[in-house]
């Protein structure tokens, strides 16, 4: 599993974000509210919360730290940060998902597009931290991909690996 991770994030060389321009207001948002600090909750009324508003499972898992529910906080939309405790090639890092609700495809095209599978992703800065979007065209929900421990290309493979939500 390791080498294939390194091998694809071999892949992704050619990925810059720091010559994509700055995120929509959307992913800045997202990134504005992520570094709040709000302590992170776990427990059924997020789950609920989670599954009507995203159609998101978070069952309870090793590597799940906690949710924080922002209903109508990002640029008006409702949103949820979503923690993981993640290992790649033996290091262990945090990386964050903000999911956001109701999202039109074009509110998040900005930046270097990058497709892997069957997703679009896009790749560009935010408050100085590289953000990975991607729109879920059939539900409308967009989630917002931050891990600032790992490069941006780890982080590209890591948001187009089906590991971390959409599932």
């Amino acid at each position: 599993a390791i080498c294939a991770a390194a091998a694809a994030i071999a892949m992704f060389v050619g990925v810059n974000p720091n010559a994509a321009p700055e995120v929509s207001p959307v992913a800045r948002e997202a990134v504005r509210q992520q570094m709040r600090d709000i302590p992170l909750q776990r427990g059924a009324d997020t789950g609920n919360w989670l599954r009507a508003n995203f159609e998101l499972d978070p069952a309870p898992s090793d590597n799940l730290l906690g949710t924080t529910l922002y209903p109508h906080g990002i640029y008006g939309h409702d949103g949820a940060k979503l923690v993981y405790r993640m290992n790649l090639e033996g290091r262990e890092f945090d990386a964050t998902v903000i999911a956001v609700r109701d999202i039109d495809e074009d509110e998040l095209r900005d930046g270097q597009e990058v497709r892997i599978g069957d997703r679009t992703l896009h790749v560009s800065q935010a408050s100085g931290e590289t953000v990975v979007t991607y729109v879920d065209p059939r539900r409308h929900n967009a989630f917002v991909y931050l891990a600032p421990d790992i490069s941006p290309n780890e982080l590209v493979w890591l948001a187009g690996s089906g590991l971390l939500p959409p599932h």
